[in-house]
């Protein structure tokens, strides 16, 4: 049924004869694929009068892992919860793993703590108060949490997926995995709890990908 309804959809949007736009080339790209034509590409932003890293960033004992998903299927919540299972099996008290975000209920005291939906500054600080940032997206056009948390400074662990790629560079500004891999995305977040040199490189890199949105 839901393949269907998406077969009608794609159907009447050939036929619309309107002005679009896309968020990315890549999600330009898919549009055109499908036979949709696409006019202009003007990117998701961020607002760096918001979003920036906050005036000091220290190591923190423990170390603060966020996890950012909803509760879309697509957003990856299950991948994501499972690979930070596995990291706060590993680490135990030396990290300190939240999820922000609408929680599944089965997962609503799996992690150390769970914001729930936050907005406005509340979001801002959870991502400024964080020293990794997770990002277990399965499809995305492009996502806003990864590149609010590189404006932020942080260190952002993502999966390879479309619209990440549009502005991701693995090992400058973040550490990409593959999607649907709770290992991958595991090892990913080992990795920068490991290695302050890379986890301080793309700390540094980060803002200026955003300062380009």
């Amino acid at each position: 049924e839901q393949a269907a309804w998406k077969q009608h959809g794609v159907a009447i949007e050939r036929h619309l004869a309107v002005f679009r736009i896309a968020v990315s080339e890549l999600a330009g790209q898919a549009a055109q694929r499908l036979g949709i034509p696409v006019d202009l590409v003007i990117h998701n932003g961020v607002d760096l009068c918001r979003f920036h890293p906050p005036a000091t960033r220290v190591d923190r004992q423990p170390m603060k892992v966020l996890l950012s998903c909803g509760l879309d299927a697509q957003k990856g919540q299950s991948i994501g919860v499972e690979a930070m299972k596995h990291v706060k099996a590993e680490f135990g008290d030396v990290v300190h793993i939240c999820l922000i975000g609408q929680v599944l209920p089965e997962y609503a005291s799996t992690l150390d703590a769970n914001h729930g939906y936050l907005h406005g500054e509340a979001y801002v600080h959870a991502i400024q108060e964080s020293d990794i940032v997770v990002y277990p997206s399965l499809f995305d056009g492009f996502p806003a949490p990864p590149l609010e948390a590189m404006a932020c400074g942080c260190a952002v662990g993502t999966t390879a997926v479309e619209g990440v790629m549009e502005y991701a560079v693995d090992g400058e500004n973040c550490l990409l995995c593959e999607p649907d891999s709770a290992v991958a995305l595991k090892e990913a977040v080992v990795r920068l709890i490991h290695d302050p040199a890379l986890r301080a490189r793309l700390q540094r890199h980060g803002p200026a990908t955003a300062a380009m949105y």
